[in-house]
């Protein structure tokens, strides 16, 4: 599953788009109020709490990802997959 398709099941009221934009402007070094309040064009005009959410299943995901490559390792490792 990719992050898009996930992310459309977690966060079904939030556009795709503007959370690849909210996205971009953290890696960028953008701040919530900032965004939120400055970039409202290329966001869609989603407030803080959508923002925050977006961050906060960026992480979640970026920890599902993880886990799922240690546990793949782990049965590699055994020689079981």
């Amino acid at each position: 599953m990719t992050y898009d398709k996930w992310f459309c099941i977690e966060q079904p009221d939030i556009n795709i788009n503007g959370a690849f934009a909210v996205l971009e402007l953290c890696k960028e070094g953008a701040t919530i109020p900032f965004i939120s309040r400055y970039r409202k064009e290329k966001t869609g005009n989603l407030n803080e709490v959508e923002i925050q959410k977006i961050i906060d299943s960026k992480e979640k995901w970026d920890k599902i990802i993880t886990r799922q490559s240690f546990i793949i390792d782990a049965i590699e490792k055994q020689n079981k997959l």
